[in-house]
């Protein structure tokens, strides 16, 4: 989720796009649909916050979606080591937030 992020914003900071002009009809209309967006982030991405963007390793290896060892394997054996609830535990300090952002899924380690 971080990387498509990062890809969004590199487009969107291009210097060879030119930007559009949008135009505002109201900023109260405009203020509720932000923190109403921003509601729902929170509520739908608390995973996201409380583990960080690890939270899936447990989830996706069970999967058989972990490759490793350049995709050789499907599964890796030592995946509920490195799992955001095992860094969780063993390493978290808080968390951090992009400017602006209600899911804050940086972990301070």
């Amino acid at each position: 989720m971080l990387l498509w992020a990062q890809r969004i914003s590199k487009l969107l900071s291009c210097s060879e796009r030119k930007e559009k002009k949008i135009n505002i009809h109201s900023d109260v209309l405009l203020k509720i649909a932000k923190e109403k967006i921003q509601t729902n982030l929170s509520q739908k991405t608390g995973h996201l916050t409380s583990l960080g963007t690890a939270f899936g390793v447990n989830i996706i290896n069970s999967l058989g979606g972990f490759g490793t060892r350049n995709l050789a394997d499907e599964t890796f054996e030592y995946a509920s080591e490195i799992s955001g609830e095992k860094l969780k535990e063993q390493y978290y300090r808080k968390n951090t937030a992009c400017n602006s952002c209600p899911v804050a899924m940086r972990q301070a380690m």
